[in-house]
């Protein structure tokens, strides 16, 4: 009770600075189970980030340790199919994005419904060892052969969104 009330009270604090209260909750429930301690250097990707980079938001106004944030709205389908990725300003190449693969340690998914490919690469790569945070959503093509995989390899479901249409599923990093 005490929890969920000082969460609402934060999340206001983080409507007035960011005009969203959506995120903070989310985030703040799979924040609680991956139990990332503060004084970590977190090098994050961020798939799905949307134009506001609500993760990397979220994180600071936490006061979590950032040191290197990489914000991708990508299919990775995309990626494997060209040799480099127009977003906004810049290009991404594949060997870009598999270089900044290695040396990550945060690794969130939530693209609306693309995750099919990602979690297919993902286990296809035993999954590195870092912290994920993977939405599935109930609309996708793939939504329940996604659930079995992440449960084969030790994720725990975290937070169902108030629609019960994304599924947000964590895994820490082992010490």
């Amino acid at each position: 009770m005490m929890r969920e009330l000082i969460r609402d009270i934060r999340a206001l604090k983080y409507e007035q600075l960011f005009g969203d209260t959506d995120y903070f909750i989310e985030y703040s429930e799979w924040l609680s189970k991956l139990k990332i301690d503060k004084s970590l250097s977190l090098k994050i990707m961020d798939i799905g980030c949307d134009n506001f980079v609500s993760l990397y938001q979220y994180l600071r106004f936490k006061n979590y340790n950032i040191s290197e944030y990489y914000g991708y709205d990508l299919n990775f389908s995309i990626i494997k199919k060209q040799d480099t990725i127009q977003k906004k300003d810049t290009q991404l190449s594949y060997i870009e994005f598999m270089d900044n693969l290695a040396i990550i340690n945060f690794l969130k998914i939530d693209c609306e419904g693309c995750e099919d490919n990602w979690i297919e690469f993902l286990d296809q790569t035993n999954f590195p060892d870092m912290y994920y945070s993977i939405a599935i959503h109930t609309f996708s093509l793939n939504y329940d052969y996604n659930k079995q995989i992440l449960k084969q390899n030790n994720f725990k479901l975290a937070y169902i969104t108030p629609d019960k249409k994304e599924y947000l599923y964590v895994r820490r990093m082992k010490r």
